[in-house]
């Protein structure tokens, strides 16, 4: 593990204020906080594919006794983030071409869906929020350049489709996948060329959603999505 300070900090009371973006609007348990905060490091890299992940580490870290430390192991290794090996331990997963088609085709589909209610409804507040995120991105582009700032926008704007579509259920499986996709979704957009025809696609996107124009704005979020997990399976492709 890294050290405490590099990674999760050196206060217990920073655990209380993790809960910033993608997080669900209700109070998460002790282990859950954990299970976040984990899962954050293995997104941005912090701890990498084949990382250990000890208990006696987190449990120091955050200052929590080993109980909540085990619940959010177990949810890690449900949402695919890590994978515990008896007698061996908990170790983060290694990114897989299998994993990135089989999360990107259901995230393709949903994502699309949510953009054809968006462009149904002509929905304002999406839309507000879609062109703010559009214009933060160009911005972006045009100075930093941050992959982690495109990466936050753009969940930003996918959270605002999925709310247009008014379906729960679409909602909580977007959720459940989001940090299992969140790995692949930086790889993807970890190009340069990548990011610029990302915000051309939004703009379209919102074009789209402003006429009404229903199965054209579901298709092109579908292929949006399919365009991340390309650029993401390229990147596996080069790494093995």
């Amino acid at each position: 593990m890294l050290e405490a300070n590099s990674l999760f900090g050196n206060s217990r009371s920073q655990v209380s204020g993790i809960l910033g973006r993608s997080t669900p609007r209700r109070t998460m348990s002790l282990a859950e906080q954990v299970a976040f905060q984990v899962s954050q490091a293995i997104v941005e890299e912090q701890l990498p594919p084949g990382q250990a992940i000890t208990e006696q580490s987190l449990s120091e870290n955050f200052g929590v006794s080993r109980g909540p430390v085990r619940e959010a192991l177990r949810i890690l290794e449900k949402e695919g983030l890590i994978e515990i090996i008896p007698r061996q331990g908990a170790r983060v997963t290694r990114l897989t071409i299998d994993e990135v088609n089989h999360v990107f085709e259901l995230r393709s589909i949903l994502l699309g869906f949510a953009a054809g209610c968006a462009a149904k409804s002509k929905n304002e507040k999406c839309l507000a929020i879609l062109r703010d995120g559009c214009n933060r991105l160009e911005k972006n582009l045009g100075s930093e350049n941050s992959l982690s700032v495109h990466a936050k926008v753009s969940s930003r704007m996918n959270e605002a489709l999925v709310s247009a579509s008014q379906n729960e259920r679409i909602n909580q499986v977007v959720f459940q996948l989001a940090r299992q996709t969140a790995r692949y979704t930086r790889l993807g957009l970890s190009s340069q060329h990548v990011r610029r025809r990302s915000v051309q696609t939004w703009k379209e996107l919102i074009k789209f959603i402003e006429a009404g124009q229903v199965r054209e704005a579901e298709m092109l979020e579908r292929q949006r999505v399919l365009d991340v997990r390309e650029a993401a399976s390229q990147r596996i492709d080069e790494a093995d």
